[in-house]
């Protein structure tokens, strides 16, 4: 099942039952156990919905990239307080006989709006949408008929605000941060799934943990038997052992420069 669906119904799942079994704002004391179940129930589905489309369009579409995350999910989660607190007021006709009015409409909304971004917080990562989105993953080489670059199925999958020249991609759970020179972003997915799609990219794996683009190299160093990697921008990753050599050889070798960057001009330092 999609790790972002199965997120999605635990906190569903555990929303109504905090819901049924706390009952607060008085329905737990006003209400039977089965209306509670059915008020919650509705409640949470009903405002979900909304939240939901709000958020996924908010964080999904391509003309909104140059607004930061959590100011699109909380223009998301004001927008979608609108009609998800017109379900609470509804409920609290049915179940509770409360008349509307624009003030106890207003401390609805108000409430809704906190909760959802609160929870749209925990629940949407950048990372999962990026994924999934279809406006992001559209391959632009079969519409223009152009050769596609290097390591084009990967790098369509970041952000056009990040660029598209690579300086390192690191493992972080069952997480990939990509570092580029204009910035960085967070993949889900697997680092040799990366590297297959990387392959005719100029750069290799140093580490079990870390890729780097070779054209980002400024120098790698050795300290006895203990190698690193120095990079654009001021990184610094460790290389194995049996791979310092190889990159080093891979550094040396380089002709020319590349198409997608900028060439290195690499300081071998061989330590003690």
């Amino acid at each position: 099942m999609n790790l972002h669906l199965t997120r999605k119904t635990v906190v569903i799942f555990v929303l109504v039952v905090l819901g049924v079994v706390i009952g607060p704002f008085g329905t737990y004391t006003e209400l039977e156990f089965g209306e509670r179940i059915v008020y919650w129930t509705v409640a949470i589905l009903g405002v979900g919905f909304f939240m939901s489309l709000a958020m996924y369009l908010a964080l999904t579409h391509p003309d909104l990239d140059r607004y930061g995350w959590h100011p699109r999910l909380a223009a998301a989660a004001v927008l979608a307080g609108l009609p998800g607190s017109v379900v609470i007021v509804v409920l609290e006709g049915l179940f509770r006989n409360i008349e509307p009015t624009i003030t106890f409409g207003g401390t609805i909304w108000t409430f809704v709006t906190a909760v959802g971004f609160v929870v749209g917080v925990i629940e949407y990562r950048p990372s999962d949408l990026r994924r999934q989105s279809p406006i992001t993953m559209a391959p632009a080489t079969v519409q223009t008929g152009e050769r596609p670059l290097p390591g084009e199925t990967f790098l369509r999958r970041l952000q056009p605000r990040v660029g598209r020249s690579l300086v390192s991609l690191s493992i972080r759970d069952h997480y990939l941060d990509v570092v580029t020179r204009e910035g960085r972003e967070t993949l889900l997915m697997r680092m040799s799934d990366a590297e297959a799609e990387l392959i005719d990219y100029p750069g290799m794996r140093v580490h079990r943990s870390h890729w780097v683009a070779l054209d980002a190299v400024e120098r790698l160093e050795r300290t006895g038997n203990r190698w690193t990697v120095h990079l654009v921008g001021g990184v610094a990753l460790p290389v194995s052992r049996d791979l310092g050599p190889k990159l080093r050889q891979a550094l040396e070798s380089r002709s020319g420069p590349f198409e997608g960057g900028t060439p290195p001009s690499p300081e071998l330092v061989a330590g003690p």
